[in-house]
């Protein structure tokens, strides 16, 4: 297994003539195919948990709504609250979790917040017992605050259990695609299970998931902590308190954010949540059949079926003409996604049939899959590991926060402004395609991963931790930038224009 001090190393590449920033990780001798990526058991025992906890998210989600549907019909601001609960969580807390990532075993806070997602999904059963809308929301809540904690640790061990970034970009695209898998399926037969077997039947299933997933996590053993800020100044008679250690942790995260030259990226999968986030919401409208609630549920299992079917498919697409060792072109699918996004909301927005609605229900989630999967990896590619667990949660709070909004605003105008689901799709392409004009123009300038051959001044700089920064050249006479922490070199990047 590989070491903390096996990550935190770093090394100078050169791609395309330019040198970049990249850390130094195994090189595996292996091909880099799914089959090999399958054989890393740590990896594998992940991954077969993702998928039994996504499952069981997909069979509660679809029985929620169902719930609410039966006490309170066409009731869109209720479901549109259901939506806005699972989300806030991830705005408020995510950025915990990326501390709990980067300052305690990864593992072991997985197997932890499983456990307390098996109790939670149990409880669930009460809702039907006291046919509370409120103790609903209140679960669900409950529920998503564990996952807004779980979701920056799961992202973040990944480049732990996998070393290498040709498989690190199979082990995203493999993630990414069990998602979509128990999109299309878990969603589909949670349709078919609430309208033949009730409620309760899912919620069954959901508690089953998260503690199987928990036994997966426990199979993988070994230690999974990148480091301890609590270990950090040995010396120190003194101890900083957890709320100090939390403000210092996540306002380092910020600063670090704010220094890269990929720092806004984390922006970009907000942009795709505008556009996808009102999703959940219009696809209750668009599934609705007056006076039938069974057919009503299994259309809307479809729906859902049909966003996991466009999430597999679309990274498969768009892996052809992307590669790892070129950063841009994994920007490129990440901007051509929000375009295809805006493209199937508009086509959302003229159909008129449940076929026209489910091919745009499709091709609007192959746009949102590329956007994630890359997006995730370009972060995990460029990020240090030590805070990679921090980058990732507000990147996800910021993703979350866009998407609370997204839902809000089509909940809100169908119920008050009486606006269809139709017109809400029109609105939703105009943003879209905005964006897409704003991203082309970053892009184009030189932004986020692209290289930029131009010159640089001498330059030294000083660093949130007190690191000196000096400039330095190789060989053949490239131009870095070398850090030094109390006297060792940490690591090297190459200086594009005035920005490092």
């Amino acid at each position: 297994m590989p070491t903390t001090k096996e990550h935190a190393k770093y090394s100078v590449r050169e791609t395309n003539g330019v040198v970049t920033e990249k850390r130094k990780r195994n090189n595996s001798s292996l091909e880099p195919t799914y089959r090999n990526l399958l054989k890393n058991r740590p990896f594998r025992l992940y991954l077969l948990s993702y998928l039994t906890t996504e499952m069981g998210v997909w069979f509660t989600y679809v029985a929620s709504i169902s719930i609410i549907e039966a006490i309170y019909p066409r009731s869109y601001i209720r479901i549109t609250i259901l939506v806005i609960l699972r989300l806030i969580p991830n705005l408020l807390i995510s950025a915990f979790g990326g501390v709990l990532a980067d300052a305690l075993d990864r593992r072991h806070s997985m197997i932890f917040l499983d456990m307390c997602g098996t109790f939670i999904a149990l409880c669930y059963l009460l809702v039907l017992k006291f046919e509370s809308i409120i103790l609903l929301y209140v679960l669900t809540f409950t529920q998503q605050s564990i996952a807004a904690l779980y979701e920056p640790v799961r992202n973040a061990i990944v480049p732990m259990l996998v070393t290498d970034d040709e498989f690190l970009s199979k082990a995203n695209m493999l993630t990414g695609l069990s998602w979509s898998v128990m999109a299309a399926v878990g969603s589909a037969l949670g349709g078919f299970a609430t309208a033949n077997l009730g409620p309760q039947g899912c919620f069954f299933v959901d508690s089953l998931t998260y503690a199987t997933s928990a036994f997966l996590m426990w199979q993988v053993c070994g230690t999974w902590k990148v480091d301890s800020i609590f270990d950090e100044n040995p010396k120190s008679k003194t101890k900083p308190s957890v709320w100090e250690t939390l403000k210092t942790m996540i306002y380092d995260g910020l600063k670090y954010i704010k220094t890269s030259s990929f720092g806004l990226i984390v922006f970009m999968k907000a942009s795709g949540a505008i556009l996808w986030g009102a999703v959940d919401v219009l696809n209750v409208a668009f599934s609705k059949l007056e006076g039938n609630v069974h057919d009503s549920n299994e259309r809307l299992g479809l729906l859902f079926a049909c966003t996991g079917f466009g999430c597999a498919i679309g990274p498969l697409t768009v892996d052809y003409f992307t590669d790892v060792k070129k950063p841009e072109s994994l920007q490129i699918a990440c901007i051509a996604s929000i375009g295809l996004m805006a493209f199937s909301a508009m086509g959302l927005g003229y159909s008129t049939s449940f076929y026209g609605i489910s091919f745009f229900s499709v091709t609007r989630a192959m746009g949102s899959s590329i956007l994630w999967i890359y997006s995730s990896l370009i972060l995990q590619l460029f990020t240090d590991n030590d805070k990679l667990g921090r980058v990732t949660s507000i990147e996800f709070s910021l993703c979350m926060l866009a998407e609370a909004l997204s839902a809000l605003f089509a909940g809100v105008a169908q119920d008050d402004f009486h606006l269809s689901a139709h017109a809400i799709s029109y609105i939703l392409s105009v943003v879209g395609f905005s964006s897409l004009i704003m991203w082309c123009y970053f892009h184009c300038n030189g932004g986020g991963v692209v290289q930029d051959d131009g010159d640089s001044d001498s330059l030294v700089k000083q660093d949130t931790n007190g690191s000196t920064e000096e400039v330095t050249e190789d060989k053949n006479g490239n131009k870095m930038l070398e850090k030094k922490n109390y006297g060792e070199p940490k690591d090297r990047t190459h200086i594009n224009g005035n920005r490092v």
